[in-house]
């Protein structure tokens, strides 16, 4: 898929061999809990760290959130959720735009069955 053909581009531009790297760099750890300390909880279920492994999505991949610049198209999931939004049914994986239209998708419906 092309947007993780870019993304990769840009991680190597930025001194990553690969996303996994990436993935266990002190940049994305720094990342990821400045945005944990924003948003704790799974944007869909609404569980807290104490319930569930919290996650964070890459709703979009760009220079500005792979660098920590701005946390924009990030969105914290728990691992269920961030597991249902990028994968199909069928065991595919989602581009990130299709994953984000999943999670909005699906919490319309947590919040319609919670909350009424």
């Amino acid at each position: 898929m092309e947007e993780y053909a870019q993304r990769n581009e840009i991680l190597i531009t930025l001194g990553f061999r690969d996303y996994k790297a990436y993935g266990r760099s002190e940049l994305w750890k720094s990342i990821r809990a400045r945005k944990l300390a924003i948003d704790p909880n799974c944007y869909v279920c609404e569980r807290g760290d104490t319930e569930a492994k919290i996650q964070v999505h890459h709703g979009q991949y760009h220079e500005n959130n792979l660098t920590g610049k701005t946390l924009d198209d990030l969105w914290t999931l728990c691992a269920a959720h961030h597991h249902w939004i990028e994968i199909t049914v069928k065991g595919f994986k989602r581009n990130p735009e299709d994953a984000t239209k999943e999670m909005f998708r699906i919490r319309k419906q947590w919040l319609a069955m919670h909350r009424s």
